[in-house]
């Protein structure tokens, strides 16, 4: 295991799990039963945004310095049909740099930001570790529900996310 990600891992404590930001869009094209009618593929990304530090000093006590890390961790699902799946597909094989136009069914975007707190300062190489490592992990369990729980609001039958991979 890399040494900066270990280094990290015993000095930070998670804090807090928050949703940031976040986008829902159901196409009025479609009925919730699509599920039922229409081959369709789900396609899904995660990833590292940013992470910002920041030190935080007692007034009354500036020899007790506690650093928080801030890491801002994006995630997205869309089901469309196969058809178009396919066709990104073979486009993907061929090179080519521009999707055709795709229909989407339903698309759901979420920023999460996670926030850990140390008593000693990371450098800047356990920082990326940890944050291209762990916050995914950490944040999974939060996006999961988001997706379950907005596609039941949504109507459409519960999607099983064995499918949603932490990259």
């Amino acid at each position: 295991m890399d040494n900066n990600l270990t280094n990290a891992q015993k000095k930070l404590t998670l804090k807090i799990i928050r949703l940031r930001d976040s986008s829902i869009n159901f196409n009025l094209d479609f009925e919730p039963e699509f599920r039922k009618d229409i081959d369709h593929s789900v396609q899904t990304f995660n990833g590292l945004k940013v992470c910002s530090e920041v030190e935080l000093v007692q007034a009354d006590d500036e020899a007790n310095v506690l650093y928080q890390y801030k890491y801002l961790f994006a995630n997205g699902l869309r089901v469309i049909p196969l058809e178009y799946d396919e066709e990104l597909s073979s486009s993907e094989e061929d090179g080519a740099d521009e999707d055709p136009d795709v229909t989407v069914i339903a698309e759901i975007k979420a920023v999460f930001e996670a926030v850990y707190e140390s008593h000693e300062k990371l450098n800047k190489d356990e920082v990326n570790s940890f944050g291209n490592s762990n916050v995914g992990f950490n944040v999974y369990p939060f996006w999961r529900e988001y997706v379950q729980s907005s596609f039941q609001r949504m109507d459409i039958d519960p999607i099983s996310l064995p499918f949603l991979k932490i990259k």
